[in-house]
């Protein structure tokens, strides 16, 4: 992967520090060669090259707008790190490897500039929604098991096997109490998303796929103020996990010993409350099965996978549309999208301050709407 220049990362210091439209083109203009790296080696795309770089500039300015709005004092070098991290899950999935929830990161996904200032908060009371349902979660059994749904792998089966073995435990027995646990985990899930002050989180299935695609790794990955409480094997681990979830299952305790401590990053920064440890077996009951909100939440996100995937492997690697053939080329693409997300990002950034600020009037609803970003 490219690495960030210097310019690049001096024009993001000046952006967190005097966010604006100005800072934002600087930055962007500035990032030109490692946004062009990008979109050439984005896998499967079947997106012309200029709709590739306008996903990228856009994605790009989303992640650092939700940072700047919550607050978030993150160095520049860190802040770039994870931003090409981000986005090599965009635009290079491992090939052959299941991806969370469903996504198909190899489909055209499009639509990120069609984000309002609404949207954007929805997104955040999303995501916080999730991080708090976790963390607040009083059975540490629970929050592990759900923390290896939520950022490894989406398999409730393979979750309680790895913790079970890691227990030494019988596998059908934890399975059968590990279901019931999700069961109740999606239940208090469901009832925080219908508490979001916003607006209706079933909203986002009428969203582009570019925008439920954001959404969906928004609350996969953890954030950048996250991750910059995690030492680096931590972080290591976490992602040779995600990489490979079958490394985690053949080093059980190792997971066990690692889970605490990304609960602990968690718990802090997101404020659960301390829980005594102990958990009675009869604290669930007999349950109806429930749909899992966050399946659903995430089939928003790929409305129909198997069908799109069979129309994306019929667009060869080597034949994407729009490929640029010349150095010019590649800058007229760039100059056409950069133009259309300053246009976009610029409006959204003042939509958002005014928002922020409470000047703008609520939309007509019957929820109450917040007036400062959270």
């Amino acid at each position: 992967m490219n690495a960030p220049t210097i310019e690049m990362t001096t024009a993001l210091a000046r952006f967190l520090d005097d966010p604006g439209r100005e800072t934002i083109e600087q930055f962007l203009a500035n990032s030109k060669e490692f946004i062009l790296v990008q979109a050439k080696r984005w896998r499967n795309a079947g997106l012309p090259f200029v709709d590739r770089c306008r996903e990228i500039m856009s994605e790009l300015f989303l992640i650092l707008m939700e940072d700047v709005i919550a607050g978030k004092a993150v160095k520049p070098v860190s802040l770039l790190a994870y931003l090409a991290l981000r986005l090599r899950r965009l635009t290079r999935p491992k090939s052959g490897k299941a991806v969370p929830f469903g996504l198909d990161t190899d489909l055209p996904e499009t639509g990120r500039c069609s984000f309002t200032p609404f949207r954007v908060e929805l997104v955040m009371e999303i995501v916080g929604s999730v991080r708090h349902a976790l963390v607040c979660e009083s059975h540490p059994e629970t929050r592990s098991v759900e923390f290896l749904f939520l950022h490894v792998r989406p398999e409730l089966n393979w979750a309680s096997r790895l913790l079970s073995k890691a227990a030494s435990l019988s596998p059908d027995t934890r399975l059968e109490t590990d279901k019931k646990r999700h069961q109740a985990f999606n239940r208090a899930l469901r009832s925080r998303f219908e508490g979001i002050r916003c607006g209706d989180w079933r909203d986002i299935a009428s969203w582009s796929a570019g925008e439920r695609s954001h959404l969906a790794w928004s609350i996969i990955e953890l954030s950048t103020t996250e991750t910059a409480r995690l030492d680096q094997s931590a972080l290591e681990a976490l992602e040779k996990w995600r990489e490979d979830p079958e490394q985690a299952s053949a080093e059980p305790e190792t997971v066990a010993v690692m889970l605490p401590r990304y609960l602990k990053v968690l718990s802090e920064i997101h404020h659960a409350p301390a829980f005594a440890v102990g958990e009675p077996a009869s604290k669930y009951g007999s349950m109806a099965p429930d749909e899992d909100v966050l399946e659903m939440l995430f089939r928003m996100a790929s409305p129909s996978p198997s069908n799109l995937k069979h129309v994306s492997s019929l667009v060869p690697i080597a034949s994407k549309p729009g490929e640029p053939s010349t150095a010019d080329d590649e800058n007229s693409a760039f100059s056409l999208a950069l133009a259309e997300v300053l246009d976009w990002s610029g409006s959204l950034w003042s939509q958002s301050q005014i928002r922020k600020a409470g000047q703008t009037p609520r939309r007509s609803s019957s929820r109450s709407y917040p007036t400062e970003l959270t």
